[in-house]
């Protein structure tokens, strides 16, 4: 752990695993991430599976720091696209806006983000909306540990716990699944495709840059976003 280089398979194995572990009442458990079922929106009787225990009387979405913009904005953006792909009407027009668009604030629209546009794509189902997600995590923490061991040549442990205090910060947690945190998905893609190409330049790395940039400004909750990109 102190001195090996994981291979590729071996950092996207270690990434899986942590998800699987950290994730593990979702995957196992009937657990749920989304905002629409912890915040209860439809009035449903719904039962939560927990595979870490709680404490009595907590409900499942405490400790979140923005359960409205998940649950009155991102998520039913995802909706609102899966309604617009499916029916091949523009999502740049909401006739039940004054203004036209989805929400308020014009600068915290994730319409064409990549998260809900592929649970878009996929049926913008519960399940969709788990697996993209918990895809998105994989793949996060499987560049943030290539880019501790690959390109900052720092030790196999040392990849594992950046990639433990990626999940666990206070940020990471409190905004699970929120629309502040979306470009927190993609910021390691970038980083890693930034250190590739500034270690290596060649004409591959610099497109991977180019393609890594696109999926963070895609994501147009812009204060967060922004704050990525410095």
């Amino acid at each position: 752990l102190t001195e090996g280089r994981p291979t590729r398979l071996g950092a996207f194995l270690i990434a899986l695993v942590l998800v699987v572990i950290i994730f593990g009442d979702v995957i196992f458990n009937r657990g749920t991430l989304s905002m629409l079922d912890m915040a209860n929106i439809t009035w449903k009787n719904r039962t939560y599976g927990f595979y870490h225990p709680e404490r009595p009387l907590m409900a499942v979405h405490y400790g979140y720091s923005d359960t409205g913009g998940a649950a009155f904005q991102s998520e039913p953006m995802i909706q609102f696209m899966k309604y617009s792909i499916e029916k091949r009407q523009s999502p740049y027009w909401n006739p039940y806006s004054a203004t036209g668009a989805v929400g308020p604030e014009t600068l915290v629209d994730n319409k064409f983000s990549p998260f809900t546009l592929l649970v878009a794509v996929l049926g913008g189902s519960n399940t969709a909306f788990h697996f993209v997600l918990l895809t998105l995590y994989v793949f996060a923490i499987y560049f943030i540990i290539r880019v501790v061991t690959a390109q900052f040549n720092l030790s196999l442990l040392s990849g594992i716990t950046a990639a433990v205090i990626y999940l666990l910060n206070g940020f990471s947690v409190a905004n699970i699944s929120s629309n502040v945190a979306q470009s927190y998905l993609y910021f390691p893609f970038l980083l890693f495709t930034l250190c590739s190409l500034v270690l290596k330049p060649n004409f591959w790395r610099f497109l991977a840059a180019i393609l890594a940039n696109i999926l963070l400004l895609m994501t147009t909750f812009l204060p967060t976003t922004t704050l990525v990109m410095l």
